[in-house]
């Protein structure tokens, strides 16, 4: 859900539920307050904890966000222009 955006930026909140996956293309940093958030890129999977943030390397590609078995609440800075499905 997007909860705020300007012209250079979007503030994302992920979560709840657990285990919703979510494909994202615009994504430039998370950060994990509660739960966890696997990040895909392509074969690799990162693990990202409470108290741990992300950084994305190519924002423009999509990138894959699986949250763990508990319901994880993330906060993520975007692209004004991110789209998000679930998937």
């Amino acid at each position: 859900r997007t909860v705020a955006a300007g012209a250079s930026r979007a503030v994302l909140r992920f979560g709840p539920p657990p285990a919703v996956r979510w494909a994202v293309v615009g994504l430039r940093s998370v950060a994990v307050l509660a739960g966890k958030l696997t990040l895909f890129d392509g074969e690799t999977a990162f693990d990202v904890r409470p108290g741990e943030a992300a950084l994305v390397a190519e924002p423009s590609a999509t990138l894959h966000l699986l949250a763990g078995n508990d319901a994880v609440v993330a906060v993520a800075f975007a692209a004004p222009g991110v789209r998000i499905r679930l998937g």
